[in-house]
C-alpha cells in the first residue's frame, strides 16, 4: 500500500508540474487566461503547490484580478512563511489596491528574507513612487538594477521617477535602456515618445491634450512639469483626459474660452509617412479633430507599431447620429465601396458595443469598418463628409504637422512643427 501511495504521489507531482510548466509557457505567449487554467489544475492536483499559487497570483495581478491575486499570495505565505517571492508579489498587489503602507511592509519583508532579491527592491521602488518619495524610489530601482542589470521594468520605472524629479535626460536614457532590454514592451515605447514630446513644451503655451494610452503618459509628465512651475493652459479632447489633467492640477479651459491653441499632442491608431492618420479607437475622434484643427500644429506621439505603409489595417471609426444609424451605416458602406474600387472587399459595418452600443461624449454612436487597406485616404475622407448623418470620421488628413515615433532603435521623427 505504501508503494502504491508513493507512486500515486509521484504521479500527482509530475502531472501538476506539467500544468505549471504549460502555464508558464502560456504566460510568455500572452495567453493569460490559459495560464490561469493550468495553474488552477495544478493546485487542484496538489493544494500545497506553492509555485502554482505564486504564478497564478502574478497573472491575476496582471489582469487586474487583485482580490484573487491577494488570496493566492496569502496562501503561498501560509504554506511557506519564509517565501520572499510571495511577499514581493503581494506588495505589488497591495500597491495596485492602493494599500501602500501594507505594500511597503511586504516589500521590506521580502528584502529581509532575500537581501539580493532585485524584484523586491523594484516593488518597493514602485510603492515609493506612488507615495511621492521619488528620490527613495530611484535608490530602490538603482539597487534592483545593480542586482539585475537586465531588469527592463526597473529601468522603465526609474525613468518615471526621474521624470517626476525633472531629470529629463536621465529619464530618456532609462527608457532607452528599457526598450533595448525589452523591445517588445509597447508601453515603454509609448512612455519614451511622450517624454520626448514633453521636451518641446514651452512656458505660456496653449495646449490640446489628446486621448488614449500614449496621451495618458504625456499628461502624466505634463502634470509633473506644471507642479515644477510650468505655465500652460490646456483643452482636453475627452472627459477621460480632462479628469486626468484635473487630478494633476493642470490648468484647463474650454475651447470656446481659448479658441486658438499653439499645439495639440495626441496619439494615433495608425499613421503613414505622409502623416495621414486613423484615430478614434478610444471613441473621442470628434473632439480630437475639433481641438487639433483649432491648433497651429498637431504633434503625434506613438510607438513604432502604429507606423504603417498604408492605412486601413486598423478599423476606420465613423461617428454617426443615433437617429437612423443603421441606414446611415449602409450608406457609408456603399460610399466606401465606390471609393475603394471593385477589387476591394465590401466593408461590413460593425456597431461599436453591439447590443449595448458605445455612446460618445457627444451622444453619438460609432461604426467601425475593417477595410484592410485604404487606397486613397484623402479621397475617402472627402467622400465620407458628404453623407448625411455622418458626424465625423477617423481619417485625419493634412492635420498633423509632425510625429515622434519611439522605436526599438531610438526616436524617429516625421515632419516639422
Amino acid at each position: 500500500d505504501k508503494m502504491a501511495d508513493d507512486k500515486e504521489h509521484q504521479s500527482l507531482k509530475q502531472r501538476s508540474r506539467k500544468y505549471v510548466t504549460s502555464g508558464i509557457a502560456k504566460m510568455g505567449a500572452g495567453d493569460y487566461q490559459g495560464a490561469i487554467e493550468d495553474f488552477t489544475r495544478a493546485i487542484k492536483l496538489r493544494p500545497d503547490y506553492i509555485g502554482a499559487y505564486i504564478f497564478r497570483g502574478m497573472v491575476c495581478n496582471k489582469l487586474g484580478n487583485y482580490q484573487q491575486a491577494f488570496a493566492d499570495c496569502n496562501e503561498a505565505i501560509k504554506l511557506s512563511p519564509s517565501y520572499a517571492d510571495a511577499y514581493a508579489i503581494r506588495g505589488r498587489v497591495n500597491t495596485n489596491l492602493g494599500n501602500y503602507q501594507q505594500a511597503f511592509a511586504d516589500c521590506n519583508e521580502a528584502i529581509k528574507l532575500s537581501p539580493s532579491y532585485a524584484a523586491a527592491y523594484a516593488s518597493r521602488g514602485s510603492v515609493n513612487s506612488n507615495l511621492g518619495n521619488y528620490q527613495q524610489a530611484i535608490t530602490d530601482f538603482d539597487t534592483a538594477i545593480k542586482l539585475d542589470p537586465d531588469y527592463a521594468e526597473a529601468y522603465a520605472n526609474r525613468g518615471v521617477a526621474n521624470n517626476k524629479l525633472r531629470n529629463y535626460q536621465q529619464a530618456l536614457a532609462d527608457f532607452d535602456e528599457a526598450i533595448k532590454l525589452d523591445p517588445n514592451n509597447a508601453d515603454n515605447l509609448k512612455k519614451a515618445a511622450a517624454l520626448r514630446a514633453l521636451t518641446l513644451i514651452k512656458d505660456g503655451q496653449r495646449l490640446g491634450l489628446g486621448t488614449g494610452s500614449t496621451a495618458r503618459h504625456f499628461i502624466d509628465g505634463l502634470g509633473a512639469k506644471v507642479a515644477a512651475g510650468l505655465n500652460v493652459v490646456c483643452v482636453a479632447t475627452s472627459k477621460a483626459s480632462h479628469a486626468q489633467a484635473e487630478s494633476l492640477n493642470i490648468p484647463l479651459a474650454k475651447l470656446d474660452e481659448v479658441p486658438k491653441l499653439d499645439l495639440t499632442i495626441d496619439g494615433a491608431d495608425e499613421l503613414d509617412d505622409k502623416l495621414h492618420l486613423i484615430k478614434g479607437g478610444g471613441g473621442a475622434l470628434l473632439r480630437e479633430k475639433i481641438v487639433a484643427t483649432a491648433s497651429k500644429s498637431m504633434l503625434v506621439i506613438a510607438d513604432e507599431r502604429k507606423l504603417v505603409d498604408r492605412l486601413g489595417a486598423f478599423p476606420l471609426p465613423i461617428e454617426v447620429t443615433t437617429s437612423g444609424h443603421k441606414a446611415i451605416s449602409q450608406n457609408i458602406a456603399a460610399v466606401i465601396s465606390e471609393v475603394q474600387g471593385k477589387d476591394a472587399p465590401p466593408p461590413e459595418p460593425i456597431l461599436r458595443g453591439g447590443n449595448a452600443p458605445f455612446v460618445t461624449d457627444n451622444g453619438n454612436y460609432i461604426y467601425d469598418y475593417a477595410l484592410q487597406q485604404i487606397n486613397d485616404p484623402p479621397a475617402l475622407a472627402a467622400a465620407l463628409q458628404t453623407i448625411p448623418g455622418v458626424v465625423e470620421h477617423g481619417l485625419f488628413i493634412n492635420i498633423a504637422k509632425a510625429a515622434i515615433i519611439a522605436t526599438q532603435n531610438g526616436i524617429k521623427k516625421i515632419g516639422n512643427l
